[in-house]
């Protein structure tokens, strides 16, 4: 099976990676700082070009000195002084959670060529079962679905959440080609990992397919899942719960997937006591998708950590501006505050705690 062209907006992600290794490597800051003139040159042309609800019109930017769009792609790899950073981004490995890969394709393929499937639910629904395991089961309108034993083609990952697995410990957030070229008793993943793999299936498969994750909880992670178009309708196809079923959700945009991807890599990093490697992610992912309200806590619980109250407040402070429910870095604020001995403002963000408490506790009760 040749493998089908996927249009998707990865490409914002990895222009924000080239610009963010463009400043490292001349030497400057990233992140709402102002870019020198001399180094301005480019940037300035392509900030706030950005298109992200894809009408066609160009969208206002934040201005804030970032290459954010894939329009002026074609440029960045055309401007001389972009050519060795794009080289060496490209050897350090930019991730693409969606890219073809050998391990996808003949995986793929092999399943094809045995249970030929005739039409895009039979494909979904053949690879949802090759990737759970075989001693989990789901219901599909009304007929129970096993997952496939390894000679029956199945990869059988189980789900794991452990940040200190084997696989997680050499590489993080585990892309599908890891998952798929490691040993079968070392694989593990938990719902991001298992729905970037089945996206990059079923784009192989010619099925359109994406990442959707709910935003808005408590913690740097969230649960994601794949929504795909089969035979005209819309699928929610959720490997870590087993569910599958007709939906009418909208999925993220590939940009916002591989932002969460970045997040969840700094979550686990962090976890490992890999701080610089955690920030790094970190920062990466807020590039991508600055409303990834975890990484700006994450940010601010590593600044707390070393006593840069300032620096954690602030970060506290932006993880509220993308989240504003945001318990606990609401709680976090408030410790600084109380800390700084600020109790102009203290009380307030003690009123604003509760506030927000007794809001979140109404819609888990479904109330108003």
């Amino acid at each position: 099976m040749k493998s089908l062209p996927v249009l998707h907006d990865i490409y914002p992600a990895m222009v924000s990676a080239i610009t963010s290794a463009l400043y490292r490597q001349l030497g400057l800051p990233t992140g709402g700082t102002t870019i020198p003139a001399e180094y301005n040159e480019f940037t300035r042309q392509a900030d706030g070009n950005t298109d992200a609800n894809r009408d066609g019109k160009i969208d206002a930017g934040d201005k804030n000195g970032t290459i954010e769009t894939a329009e002026v792609w074609q440029g960045v790899i055309a401007y001389p002084k972009y050519k060795p950073v794009i080289e060496a981004l490209f050897q350090e490995g930019f991730e693409d959670p969606f890219e073809d890969r050998s391990e996808i394709l003949a995986h793929v393929d092999a399943l094809f060529n045995k249970y030929a499937p005739q039409n895009e639910l039979e494909k979904a629904l053949l690879l949802f079962t090759s990737i759970i395991p075989s001693y989990k089961d789901f219901v599909f309108e009304g007929k129970k679905y096993s997952g496939l034993m390894d000679d029956e083609g199945g990869l059988g990952i189980p789900a794991d959440q452990r940040d200190n697995s084997y696989l997680r410990e050499k590489f993080g957030d585990l892309l599908p080609r890891e998952l798929l070229a490691a040993h079968p008793a070392l694989r593990g993943a938990y719902c991001l990992e298992y729905s970037h793999l089945m996206v990059a299936a079923l784009r192989y498969a010619g099925i359109k397919a994406a990442v959707k994750y709910e935003r808005g909880n408590f913690f740097a992670r969230s649960h994601a899942y794949v929504v795909a178009e089969l035979n005209g309708e819309k699928y929610k196809l959720d490997l870590l719960t087993r569910e599958f079923a007709r939906t009418d959700e909208t999925p993220n945009l590939d940009r916002e997937a591989v932002g969460l991807h970045y997040l969840n890599e700094g979550a686990v990093f962090h976890s490992q006591q890999k701080t610089a490697a955690a920030i790094d992610r970190f920062n990466l992912a807020l590039e991508i998708d600055p409303s990834l309200a975890g990484a700006w806590f994450s940010l601010g619980l590593i600044s707390r950590s070393r006593a840069d109250l300032p620096a954690a407040l602030n970060y506290f402070e932006r993880a509220l501006a993308a989240y504003p429910n945001f318990v606990e870095a609401q709680r976090y604020k408030c410790l600084i505050l109380q800390a700084q001995n600020r109790t102009d403002t203290g009380k307030q963000c003690s009123d604003d705690l509760y506030r927000i408490l007794e809001q979140n506790a109404r819609q888990f009760n479904g109330e108003p």
